[in-house]
Order: C-alpha cells, then structure tokens, then sequence
C-alpha cells in the first residue's frame, strides 16, 4: 500500500510521512505484554527500543523495559508461537520510529546512512538510557559531585523550530569524560536561553561555559556574561596559523565564546571520532545517538543529512576541539591525547615498519659511490624504539 501524501504515522518525534506499507510472511511470532497494559504480537527479529538500547523481539527478557507512549514500562510476559504469519511493516519514515500499539518499533535498520563520522560498528554499540531527573527539556544523567570540574558547549538556534538549541554539560574530572546533561528545545527564545544556561552552570558547580557565535550566540553570551554576571564564559582569539586559541594572552579584544570555522569544526570532528571510538567520551541520551546515525561525509566536512538535526553533535564537536586546548589541559590537569597514546602504543608500536640503515664503513675510503653502488649496498636493519622519536612525531591521532 503506497500513502497519499496527507497521510502521517506518529513516532517519537511527532507525525511523520513514510513510504508505504509492505506485507511480509515470517515464521513464528512472539507476544509481549508490558505492565503499563500494552501488548505488542510482532515477528522474530522485529526491534525494540528498551533501557539497553534497540532489541530484537526474541532477545527480550522479563528484565527488560520497552519504552511506550507513556514512557518505559517492563516486560511481564512474553510467548513464542511457532508457524507462518502475516505481518505489516511501515517502510520509511523520517526517524525508521513509529509507535504499534503504543510501543516504539523500528521499521527498518537504525544503521540507515553511510559514511557517518563515528564507525557504523562503535555507533551499533552506543546505548542510552532514561535521566534520572528531568527539568523540561534538561535531561540529567548524573547529578553534580563535590569537587568535580563540568564544562559546558552551546549551541544557539534562531527560536523558530527549524533547528534546536542545545547544550551538553560534560564532567572532565578524570578521563573517560562524560557528558551527565543535554538540553534540546527548538522553540525557547534566544532571550530565555541565557537563564536555562546560567541555572544548568551554577548547578554543575560553576561550569566553564564555551558558546558557538556563529548566527546569534554572540547575544547569548553576552547577556549571559553583562546582565547576569555569569563568570564562567570563555574567551577565544584567532592567533595567526596557530588558529583558534582559549585564553592565553591577548593581543587584540577576544571574542567571547568561539566562532566555528572550517579549521575549528575539522579539528573538533576528528577529535570527536578519536574520543568516540576510544571510549574517552561517555554518553546515554538518545538524541545524541540518533544524531550520530544522520551525522555524515559532505563534500570536505561533515553534517546531518537532509531532515535531520545535528545540534547536539556540534555541542559535542565543540567539546572535542576544546579538550586539546591548552587551556583546557591546564585548567582541568588532563590529557586525551596522552591517554589514548597510551592505549594504542603497543597496537602503533606494532604496525610501525623499522627503518632501514645502511653500513658505510666499508666504504669510507671512497669520497663518492656511484649510482650503482649504492643500491647493491647491504641495509641492516637496526631496533627502532618510538619512544626515541622527535617530539610531536605522536601528533597524528587528531
């Protein structure tokens, strides 16, 4: 059955269009019932959205919770029934969501776009789960620890629900960072936005907050800086070809927050995968991770594909080109780049082929060596330890 185009299903993230619905014969079907009095019959293989992550039917325990219209609700019965039945299978909505029966299903593979940022096997693992509080659209994840040293990045929308305003709040105690609170709204106004900001530093315990400026962040930053006095703002300034720098000495007026250039926002990605990939950034919110599916390859850079959002990964992206700061190393006493060298030293170490080196003793008493000769020479191979290296020859993770 191919829709009109007036024709909606509703998913997680409101109405959306799809393609069509299809017919499928499949062997065997499994009945769950759920305590908030909800009861899905789907097919083997048919997926899931539980606190774990995306399941497929037949891997679901009693343990398990599988979020519904009215949130996560656990598991209370499930029966396998054997022989051939017929299914029907939304194909192609905007977010591959829809709800049957209340309950968030997937209507095709989660893994939908390709050449993604974060490899499509590291994005398969990521799981999420709910806040533990929730103040509107401030989902908390861990609540502020005594001692403990927060940094926030901000992006900055235009209010008018095209794209969404949105922050993370990352804890850079120690290493892995993890990003214990997000914001997501695409209708607050730029002129309430500094306060949600300023109530979410204070209670993470005075965080540094670095906000993008590209279209009215500058706004933000100022009002969140001049009229509530918040003092945690950075200040960046562009040093000639060093690039973009945090703090440090200035020569000219800052810029208060960070204006994402190319070179900023090619930095950031690359140090954004690394961190990813590495498990030194840590994170459960289910936006964030959606994102990440639709975050991929355009031309030299990255983005969300068309009809998606990507506001959430640029806040991440922008923690990501912060972390290798200067700055930031002294004031938070860590070092990503040192701690994924040493978690990939002995894989580098390995991969790396010796240098060759030749013996000239035998032919010091000649003042030249021929074409010829040189390359009948005997090359010796000699023990190369990288830790003899020249300094910054560990530079290529970022």
């Amino acid at each position: 059955m191919t829709p009109d185009q007036s024709t909606l299903i509703r998913t997680p993230y409101g109405f959306e269009s799809f393609s069509s619905i299809q017919k499928v014969i499949k062997h065997g079907k499994i009945e769950i019932q759920l305590e908030s009095g909800d009861n899905l019959i789907c097919a083997l293989g048919h997926k899931l959205l539980t606190n774990s992550g995306w399941k497929t039917s037949d891997n679901i325990t009693d343990s398990d919770k599988i979020l519904t219209k009215s949130g996560l609700s656990k598991v209370i019965h499930s029966e396998y029934t054997s022989g051939q039945f017929e299914f029907y299978d939304v194909v192609n909505t905007e977010s591959h969501t829809y709800y049957t029966n209340n309950v968030v299903s997937h209507n095709c593979e989660f893994l939908g776009s390709t050449n993604t940022l974060i490899d499509a096997k590291k994005l398969h693992q990521l799981t999420w789960k709910e806040p533990i509080n929730r103040h509107e659209n401030l989902l908390i994840y861990e609540e502020p620890k005594l001692n403990h040293a927060y940094v926030m990045t901000v992006d900055v929308s235009r209010g008018v629900s095209i794209d969404y305003s949105a922050f993370i709040v990352v804890d850079v105690t120690d290493i892995p960072y993890r990003i214990v609170a997000t914001y997501y709204d695409n209708e607050i106004s730029p002129l309430l936005y500094p306060n949600i900001i300023y109530r979410a530093g204070m209670h993470f315990n005075n965080a540094l907050v670095l906000i993008e400026v590209n279209d009215n962040g500058q706004q933000i930053a100022d009002i969140l800086h001049n009229d509530l006095e918040y003092d945690g703002v950075l200040l960046t300034q562009t040093q000639g070809r060093a690039g973009v720098r945090i703090g440090g000495t200035y020569k000219v007026k800052p810029l208060r927050g960070v204006r994402t250039t190319k070179q900023v926002k090619r930095i950031g990605c690359a140090n954004l995968k690394s961190l990813i990939e590495g498990e030194k950034l840590l994170f459960s919110d289910y936006n964030l991770i959606f994102e990440l599916f639709r975050f991929v390859e355009n031309k030299a850079s990255y983005e969300a594909e068309e009809g998606s959002h990507d506001d959430l990964v640029m806040c991440c992206v922008l923690f990501a080109w912060m972390a290798t700061q200067p700055y930031f190393k002294n004031k938070t006493g860590t070092d990503v780049r040192d701690d994924l060298w040493i978690d990939n030293k002995a894989l580098i170490e390995d991969s790396i082929t010796p240098f060759g080196f030749f013996d000239v003793n035998s032919y010091n008493d000649k003042e030249t060596v021929s074409h010829d000769e040189f390359y009948n020479m005997d090359f010796h191979l000699k023990d190369f330890d990288p830790d003899d290296q020249a300094p910054g020859q560990d530079n290529f993770f970022f």
